[in-house]
Formats: structure tokens, C-alpha cells, sequence
């Protein structure tokens, strides 16, 4: 006897008077396959208990990829379905015991409610007392007729030992076919308070969502430094113009401090680092020193709110030997300003403060305009390790970002992303930048939305 989804039945064999059993699986659907595998050859009889809804062709067309999968199966489930009956009525005598059958034996439910069995669920649910009840007393007086009708008989003889007949009256039995109607649809039970299964999977959720708190910072983190990257990708477009030698007058000042450019609104702030004249001289102790030009090109979007704003400055520190600082754009008046150098604290490292002013008294009021600064270091101390770039604010801006263009010949590793308060040492980790890779030379790239005033945002790498 092969077992269909919902029903069970048994089978006797020539040789020996043994009953075999299989049940039935996605590959063997109706449980043929093995039944045949698992007996003798030579078989009396097959009993196959077909608990398969039946083939109902659709009135209207579903679209969706999930919606044809789901009806593909069905129709390959059915088309099985068939041939294993096909091919157990050609080998063998072969009895089908089909759900969607009905009886008029007494004692089994009204046609009502027999029509409505096939259309149980059987998948991501359980069966509640009523399904169990009617589809016990179903299997149990189809095989009654089947058996009876190769006996000769039209009617099933009543066994009162082994009867199940529904005492349900005839109001109460159309109560319960409206009630199975609903059997057709999943319900979604994740939980039940009685399955050992269910605790078990909530004690994986609730792992899984503490661990999400503690990935919390981490992944969030990271899904600000992608759209940050998505954010800043536009400055990778910008070409910094080439450097030409104009020097400006140099005025020595005792001291510089960072200006605060009051009476503009800055739109954007934007830094390119182009090292791409950086080379290395490798010493005689087996470290290397690296030398050459670099050049910062600031590229600044501002509207001039206030008549009296009439020069916007940058502030560079630098302990590069040599320092030259100028505008790309030929209608700006420019002055440099130079402090005397500075010993850093706790270092030997002595800087030197430039700060760049651009008149920009006849810019018109109220109205966006563009504004681009350049600087060249030459041989600044480019430490093996930790070597740095940073980006230093004290105005308000909603946007600002870095990138930084590497020699091919001169790779970098390990890059970090640092922010800390202006002129101090407590550095803590900020949201990473992206790295780039183009054919020529590799690029770091960072993004900082609303970045705060008074905080200095760095990138920081060592050479390889």
C-alpha cells in the first residue's frame, strides 16, 4: 500500500501474505516507486491512498515570478501524479483511494463536507480536531468502498467495531463544511506555546537580535560609509587644475589662528590631494623616506551674505621644507600670510601656519558663487607611519570631503578615518571612507556630512 499525504492504507503480497508500506515524497508522489522497490515482484494488489487536490484549470491569469513558480509546481505535481498511476494500473492491479472521491456509505459525513477535504492545507500548519476528525472519517469509508465494490457490493457492510459514523445533524454538518471552506488557506502559526520547535526558534531570534545589538554601531556605521562614498563619488569627477608657478608675496605674522569666515553660508567644501609627484629614497638603515611636491587643490561653493565679507581666507599648516599657496582663478587679489614656525606638543615636529586671503568684495550679495585655493608642499615629512591628511573646521558647512590621489609607485596601507576636537590628541574612530582603484593610481576617498565646527576630520595611512 502506498500512503498518500493525509490517508494510510495496506497491501498484501502473493509471496509470503505480506502487506508493504511506503509513503509518498516530492520525487515518488503518490509512493509507488518505492512500494515497488521495497516488495517482491509479483504483487496481488496496489492500494494507493491519493490525499492530492485535484486539477483546477484558473479562471484568470496570475502574473508574478513567485505566482508561476507556485502554479509550475502544481501542474508538475500533477502531471506525476498521473504517470504513477498510469504505470501502476498498466504493471499491476491497482485500486486508487483519491481524497476528492466521495461515498453515500452510512455513518460518513454529507457530500458538503467530503468536497471541502481536498482542499486542506497540508504544509506550515497543523491540523485542528475538526480537519483530523473528517479526514480520518474520509480515509476510512473510501477504503470501505473501494473494498467493497471489488467484493460485488455497492455499499460498504457496516462493521459497528470498526464504524466512525458522524453524528452530526444536517444544520450542524453545513456548519462545519462552511468551516472547513477556510482549511484551503495557510495560516501562518510561528509560534505555538506547546512545540518544543517554536521555543527553540525564538531562542535563535532572540540570540540573533542581541547580536544585532551588538552589531548595531558597527553596521550602521557601515551603511552611512556607503552612502557617504555613494555621496562624495561626484568629487572623484573633479580635475585639479595643473600647478603653474605664481608665487604671491609672502607677509611674516607673529602668530595665525583658525579664521571663522562670518557672513558666508558655505554650500560645500571640497579638498583634492594630488600625490602623485611623491617618490621614495630608500635609506641606509632599510626605511624608506618620501619626498617630492604635493599639491592641495580646495574647492569651495559660498554665497556672501554680508556687504562687509569681503575676504574669505584658508588657514594650511604644514612642516614641509618649502610652502607656495595661490588661486587658480585670475580674478581674484590674493595675500599670504606666513606665523613664525611652532613646535607641536610632544613632538619635535615644527609647524608652520599660512593662511590664503581672497577678495571677494565685488562677488554679488546673495548669490552662489565658486571659489578655488591651491597649496604646494615640498618635501614634507611623510612619516612611514601614520602619515595624515586632514580637513579642519570652524564654520558651519552641510557637506564637506577629501580625496587623496596616490603615486602607482608608492602604495599606501592600513587606512583609518579619525576625527578629534581642533588642536588635540583624542582621536576616535569616524564612519570609513571608500578606496578607489582606477588604472593609473589608487585613491582614498571620504565624505563627511555636517561636519562639526571645531573638529578636525583626518585620513590616515602608512606607506608600504
Amino acid at each position: 500500500m502506498s500512503l498518500g499525504d493525509k490517508d494510510i492504507g495496506a497491501r498484501e503480497g502473493s509471496m509470503g501474505k505480506g502487506q508493504y508500506f511506503t509513503d509518498a515524497g516530492v520525487f515518488d508522489n503518490l509512493g509507488l516507486y518505492g512500494l515497488k522497490s521495497g516488495a517482491p515482484d509479483q504483487l496481488d494488489r496496489i492500494y494507493a491512498s491519493d490525499a492530492g487536490r485535484s486539477f483546477v484549470p484558473q479562471k484568470e491569469t496570475d502574473f508574478g515570478i513567485l505566482r508561476t513558480a507556485l502554479r509550475a509546481v502544481d501542474i508538475f505535481m500533477f502531471r506525476i501524479r498521473q504517470l504513477d498511476l498510469a504505470g501502476a494500473a498498466n504493471a499491476e492491479p491497482a485500486t486508487l483511494i483519491s481524497i476528492s472521491h466521495e461515498t453515500d456509505a452510512a455513518g460518513a459525513s454529507a457530500k458538503a463536507i467530503q468536497s471541502q477535504l481536498e482542499n486542506v492545507r497540508t504544509d506550515l500548519d497543523k491540523f485542528s480536531d475538526l480537519e483530523i476528525e473528517e479526514l480520518i472519517r474520509q480515509g476510512y469509508y473510501l477504503t470501505a468502498k473501494a473494498l467493497a465494490s471489488e467484493q460485488g457490493l455497492s455499499v460498504p457492510k457496516a462493521i459497528p467495531e470498526w464504524d466512525i459514523p458522524t453524528k452530526a445533524t444536517k444544520i450542524l454538518q453545513s456548519d462545519l463544511a462552511r468551516k472547513l471552506q477556510n482549511s484551503s488557506k495557510r495560516q501562518w502559526r510561528l509560534f505555538s506555546a506547546l512545540d518544543w520547535v517554536s521555543w527553540a526558534q525564538l531562542a535563535m531570534i532572540a540570540l540573533l537580535f542581541a547580536a544585532l545589538a551588538e552589531l548595531k554601531g558597527p553596521i550602521v556605521e557601515r551603511i552611512n560609509s556607503v552612502i557617504a562614498g555613494i555621496k562624495a563619488y561626484p568629487v572623484t569627477r573633479i580635475d585639479p587644475p595643473e600647478w603653474k608657478d605664481s608665487p604671491v608675496a609672502i607677509e611674516t605674522v607673529k602668530e595665525l589662528t583658525q579664521p571663522t569666515n562670518s557672513g558666508f553660508e558655505i554650500v560645500s567644501d571640497d579638498r583634492v590631494w594630488d600625490l602623485r609627484g611623491l617618490h621614495a629614497n630608500r635609506l641606509s638603515g632599510g626605511g624608506i623616506e618620501v619626498v617630492g611636491p604635493a599639491i592641495l587643490t580646495r574647492i569651495s561653493r559660498l554665497i556672501r551674505r554680508d556687504a562687509s565679507a569681503t575676504q574669505y581666507r584658508y588657514l594650511f599648516q604644514t612642516a614641509a621644507k618649502k610652502f607656495f599657496a595661490r588661486s587658480p582663478q585670475t580674478n581674484e587679489t590674493v595675500k599670504l600670510l606666513q606665523s613664525e614656525p611652532k613646535t607641536v606638543s610632544g613632538s619635535n615636529v615644527s609647524l608652520t601656519s599660512y593662511e590664503l586671503q581672497l577678495d571677494v568684495s565685488q562677488i554679488e550679495l546673495n548669490k552662489e558663487f565658486g571659489l578655488q585655493a591651491q597649496a604646494k608642499t615640498i618635501d614634507a615629512p611623510w612619516d612611514r607611519n601614520n602619515t595624515w591628511l586632514g580637513m579642519r573646521f570652524t564654520d558651519p558647512t552641510p557637506a564637506a570631503s577629501i580625496r587623496i590621489i596616490f603615486p602607482r609607485s608608492l602604495p599606501y596601507k592600513d587606512p583609518v578615518f579619525l576625527k578629534y576636537p581642533n588642536d588635540s590628541t583624542l582621536v576616535a574612530r569616524s564612519t570609513d571612507g571608500i578606496m578607489l582603484e582606477s588604472g593609473e593610481e589608487k585613491e582614498l576617498l571620504w565624505r563627511v556630512d555636517r561636519p562639526q565646527p571645531g573638529m578636525t576630520y583626518r585620513v590616515q595611512w602608512d606607506w608600504e
